[in-house]
């Protein structure tokens, strides 16, 4: 059993209090940290630059990036090296199990009350699946989805259960179902965006959806996403508020880190840059020169 301590007047909390379990869920770190090496692979960057391409082979710690962006196996050579990816979403999932398992046994808290904080996991938990799966999964494909070989499904808070590959049309219908039990207990709305409402399941299964091909269901839950939640950002103020206080976030979700610095500094492709013109607030906004950060002046606009 998952034990959770904290001091408070001198005394020490019981794991047993529902409490506990909404500071759990309230860690930011643990829920809102993603994956970062689908960012390296992906079409929006280019890394022609050759003053950057031998930097990245000439240190030790950017080979994984290299084998990333070139689709090299295995992406990281050096057998101490930890999969932060991996490691980051399997850990969030063990948080979730610890919640979905124990919440229903505490001794305080009502009905409902236990009910959100494991809708909340279940969220945090089928999203957690779904990146993982099409991170190390073959893309989802109705004709062999029954055999083609997904990721360990983990739905208990074990330290050493197997870690058997399921397929891939078993882990999402494991994300389909947690999204639909959860969306009966989320809230309609909650006070941060790291938290998730109903819009955040929906939008889920939106994803899912698409990711599946239907796109009938895809569109029906994005427009039931949509009907709780679809203000915008006016970027023309030029003022961009804190995650937590952004009106377009639905379910704050970031990368794992930053590749904002060299050698692993990630250059938007000319062919996004041709999509998104000069003028584009989005460019102004979220690029910067390479030359008057890195003193690279080859590199020109990179993605921060």
């Amino acid at each position: 059993m998952f034990k959770i301590y904290r001091y408070q007047n001198a005394g020490i909390t019981d794991p047993g209090q529902i409490s506990n379990y909404r500071y759990l869920l309230n860690y930011t770190d643990t829920y809102e940290y993603g994956g970062y090496l689908p960012d390296i692979v992906a079409a929006d960057i280019d890394i022609t630059d050759s003053v950057q391409q031998v930097s990245i082979n000439n240190t030790i710690s950017s080979v994984f990036f290299r084998n990333t962006y070139t689709w090299r196996t295995p992406i990281y050579e050096n057998t101490l090296d930890r999969d932060r990816d991996w490691d980051t979403y399997y850990g969030r999932i063990y948080n979730c199990n610890v919640i979905i398992d124990e919440v229903p046994g505490v001794t305080d808290g009502t009905a409902a009350e236990k009910d959100e904080l494991i809708a909340e996991a279940l969220t945090h938990r089928a999203d957690a699946y779904l990146n993982l799966v099409n991170e190390y999964g073959k893309p989802y494909n109705s004709g062999t989805a029954a055999a083609d070989l997904g990721v360990p499904l983990l739905v208990t808070p074990s330290l050493d259960q197997p870690l058997n590959r399921a397929t891939v049309a078993a882990v999402y219908s494991r994300v389909e179902a947690d999204l639909k039990t959860a969306i009966q207990s989320l809230p309609r709305t909650t006070q941060y965006n790291t938290l998730p409402g109903k819009a955040a399941a929906f939008s889920l299964l939106a994803r899912m959806y698409l990711l599946m091909g239907n796109y009938p269901a895809a569109g029906s839950y994005a427009d039931s996403a949509l009907a709780i939640k679809s203000t915008l950002l006016d970027l023309a103020t030029g003022v961009v508020p804190l995650r937590r206080d952004n009106p377009e976030i639905i379910l704050g979700k970031i990368a794992g880190t930053s590749f904002a610095w060299a050698p692993t500094t990630m250059r938007l492709s000319q062919e996004l840059l041709d999509l998104l013109g000069t003028k584009d607030m989005r460019y102004q906004l979220f690029t910067a020169d390479a030359a008057s950060m890195l003193g690279l002046a080859t590199l020109s606009f990179l993605l921060l």
